[in-house]
């Protein structure tokens, strides 16, 4: 990435041998990558450089996908899913933030559901004590949270405003990896 370019991380969630959520014969890997390819025309056309995880149905681990986008120097990191939870009833749009503890229980167990490895700022701190660990998440938060609070913030307006069903909660925060 440029000085003068702002690129953008696509992750289309899940994708090979992981189908993700499936529904009424739809496949969430599916319908991300394909939200992906459409996101990032857009995106392209816009000006905007355009990295993506995967740009087929292929399985990407999740140290992959987080080393691709510190290897590109992402600007902004977007991770696509179209969950299906089967507790709760929670429908609609939902933006989730990096945080050390969830915003509430559906979205703690929601991260632990996806692969909440110890993998944070693109270290792999498998085997680290977790004061190490802590550390690293506190530098990374506190560094991008007040730019990705503002860009959640822009999101649920716009998709808003677009007519698109939103959570009733549309803003969280877990320990995504």
């Amino acid at each position: 990435a440029g000085a003068d370019r702002f690129t953008v991380v696509l992750d289309p969630g899940h994708g090979g041998i992981d189908p993700g959520a499936e529904r009424d014969g739809v496949n969430e890997k599916q319908l991300m990558l394909s939200l992906a390819q459409t996101l990032a025309d857009v995106l392209r056309r816009a000006g905007v450089e355009v990295v993506m995880t995967r740009e087929e149905d292929v399985f990407v681990a999740l140290e992959t996908r987080v080393a691709t986008a510190h290897q590109v120097q992402g600007d902004l990191f977007i991770s696509l899913h179209a969950d299906n939870l089967s507790q709760g009833g929670a429908k609609g749009a939902t933006v989730y933030l990096l945080s050390e503890e969830a915003s509430d229980i559906a979205t703690e167990h929601l991260a632990a559901r996806h692969n909440r490895s110890d993998i944070i700022a693109g270290a792999d701190l498998t085997g680290s004590d977790d004061q190490v660990a802590q550390v690293l998440l506190d530098l990374a938060r506190q560094e991008t949270e007040p730019r990705s609070v503002a860009l959640a913030e822009q999101l649920i307006a716009a998709m808003t405003a677009a007519g698109g069903p939103m959570n009733r909660r549309p803003l969280r925060k877990a320990g995504f990896s």
